[in-house]
């Protein structure tokens, strides 16, 4: 039985998946700012036109560690330099 969707840390995971794709960012990712695996993901998603048509709208971050924060994930400054650094390397989010 194929999985519903793909909960990944790791974009290899997600070659040859057709379902949606959940890209788990823990909060050292964040605090270190190292956005090396969501960028390698984006790439991985968007190398080809039939790669993007495939996942187009099937692409989801979870952002875990911050389960005990009251504060939504926009309200974090790290969380937002973490999605701003990523912007500035892979400005084609729409």
């Amino acid at each position: 039985m194929t999985p519903e969707f793909v909960l990944t840390h790791d974009s290899e995971q997600m070659v040859g998946h057709d379902g949606p794709v959940v890209l788990l960012v823990s909060k050292r990712m964040v605090k270190s700012r190292n956005i090396a695996f969501a960028l390698n993901a984006l790439m991985t998603l968007t190398e080809s036109a039939e790669t993007v048509r495939r996942f187009h709208g099937k692409l989801h971050f979870v952002v875990s560690g911050y389960e005990k924060d009251h504060r939504e994930l926009s309200q974090i400054p790290e969380v937002r330099r973490y999605f701003a650094a990523i912007a500035q390397e892979w400005p084609h989010w729409l």
